[in-house]
């Protein structure tokens, strides 16, 4: 019994090892300065998408700050204690992000939905040239994310003529179910709040201009309508 013990404590060691490598040496982890930090537990309200990490306040953690993985994005950090901290994830129904269509630099806001498989991009014109398989990556606007992280892949690309905008589904880059080992990464010029109140984070300057755009394309694709 003693043996089999030690067995599984050694191939869960080696587990663990697999994922730190996995983790600390893919593609998408650049040269800015990181840390490592590990998920303590997940929220236990349906409607919120959040998980506690074991870094805080002592770590130089800081409100705000994005944090990654291996295969992309996974949030941004809400809540700063102590010695941990709360993680907001990109699908949460209360995030959005400024993202970049890969193949021809379009920018878009994409917005959580509260399901950890789906994400939906905002305020997009019919004619707007997005299509199924398109990669979206960070486009660095509002200086929360850094630019050129994996975020989604877009799964579908809808338009209803009693809609003003067309409906844009994405499947995030992040395995949301199998979060463990994370990294928080830091930014250069960012104010780092170290705010303790668990407050929705507002939306950044470069999400808004992104969001006007579109509105405004829709708009006058609309009246171009009108007027044929």
């Amino acid at each position: 019994m003693l043996l089999r013990s030690d067995q599984l404590l050694l191939d869960q060691i080696k587990k663990k090892n697999q994922l730190l490598r996995r983790l600390l040496h893919s593609p998408f982890v650049r040269e800015e300065r990181k840390m490592l930090a590990e998920v303590m537990g997940v929220g236990s309200d349906p409607y919120k998408h959040q998980v506690m990490i074991n870094k805080g306040r002592t770590n130089g953690a800081y409100k705000g700050q994005s944090v990654i993985n291996e295969h992309g994005i996974v949030g941004q950090i809400s809540y700063v204690g102590a010695h941990n901290s709360r993680v907001l994830l990109i699908t949460d129904p209360t995030h959005a992000i400024p993202v970049r269509v890969m193949r021809n630099d379009i920018l878009v806001i994409a917005a959580g939905r509260g399901q950890s498989d789906n994400i939906q991009l905002q305020n997009i014109p019919s004619s707007a040239d997005i299509e199924a398989g398109d990669m979206l990556v960070t486009s660095g606007l509002g200086g929360v994310f850094p630019e050129g992280y994996p975020v989604a892949k877009v799964t579908s690309f809808s338009f209803d003529n009693r809609r003003p905008f067309a409906q844009v589904d994405a499947m995030p880059a992040v395995q949301f179910d199998k979060l463990r080992y994370l990294l928080l990464v830091w930014q250069t010029n960012v104010d780092k709040t170290e705010g303790t109140e668990d407050t929705n984070m507002p939306v950044e300057y470069g999400q808004q201009a992104v969001l006007e755009k579109n509105r405004n394309d829709a708009a006058l694709e609309e009246q171009e309508t009108k007027n044929d």
